[in-house]
């Protein structure tokens, strides 16, 4: 939860890049964009939320981990009232369930606004997350 891989950062400026190709092609608000990915996506995802002004209606995080942590509780006090989505298996081989969890509790007292999903499987994403995610999609956008 403290080191900071090799790529990160250069990742998070292709996201960054990328985000803004998105929006000006599409003529879109910079800050109706929901950012989120999967596993290491979703570690992107948090890079870009955590340590850039990168504006963002949403992040959504889907069986990630923590990396880079200090840095990353820098950037919370910024992001505060972020509609924020997480879910992870409580079973995930892959990535620790338990510094996902921790992290939401520390995105919480941060003044986010965590919608957690925790479920009863393994590195995936199960139906009850997809419908989760629905609902949490039609809450930010109803929020518009």
């Amino acid at each position: 939860t403290r080191t900071r891989p090799d790529g990160l950062a250069v990742a998070g400026s292709r996201v960054r890049t990328l985000l803004r190709e998105v929006t000006t092609r599409l003529g879109s608000a910079p800050a109706d964009v929901v950012l989120g990915g999967f596993s290491q996506g979703g570690m992107v995802s948090a890079e870009v939320a955590f340590r850039t002004d990168t504006p963002l209606r949403a992040l959504i995080l889907l069986s990630p981990t923590v990396i880079d942590e200090p840095s990353w509780r820098t950037g919370l006090a910024a992001r505060r009232g972020l509609p924020v989505f997480v879910a992870h298996g409580r079973q995930d081989r892959v990535l620790a369930f338990a510094h996902t969890e921790r992290f939401v509790n520390t995105m919480r007292r941060a003044g986010l606004d965590v919608m957690w999903v925790p479920f009863e499987g393994v590195h995936d994403i199960p139906a009850e997350v997809v419908g989760a995610l629905n609902q949490f999609l039609r809450r930010v956008d109803a929020g518009r």
